[in-house]
């Protein structure tokens, strides 16, 4: 991506750039050891000719590291849209575990009031 940033541009506004944890997690999860930190090298980058967003999903892997990724989005001063893992061929192998997600989304719904980028408008309409 990194390399490619500017011509993308050329064709849209906007980028989503996966993340599903930091360093190792990110990397366990895509199968791709440094598949990490390309993509922020990538977000650095890119951000100067267009939009980005990280686009986080949820799993059980990765719920203990919502407040990381998404601090990691203010650090890069882009946003960050959140979604939740629900495979409905096999939710129970994929989908976090029912209290952690709980404690997970009233986290992003604090931080979404804090001011932090998380752009998913449906959080802050949920109790």
């Amino acid at each position: 991506m990194k390399e490619r940033a500017k011509s993308v541009s050329e064709y849209h506004d906007h980028l989503f750039v996966f993340v599903d944890g930091i360093a190792d997690v990110h990397d366990k999860i895509r199968g791709i050891p440094g598949s990490f930190e390309r993509a922020i090298e990538g977000i650095k980058e890119a951000r100067r000719y267009l939009s980005i967003l990280i686009s986080f999903t949820l799993t059980k892997e990765n719920t203990d590291q919502v407040k990381d990724v998404i601090e990691l989005s203010r650090k890069l001063n882009v946003g960050i849209s959140i979604q939740v893992e629900y495979d409905y061929t096999a939710s129970e192998k994929l989908s976090p575990d029912k209290m952690k997600l709980y404690e997970a989304l009233k986290l992003i719904i604090e931080l979404k009031k804090r001011g932090y980028p998380i752009v998913d408008h449906w959080i802050t309409s949920r109790p």
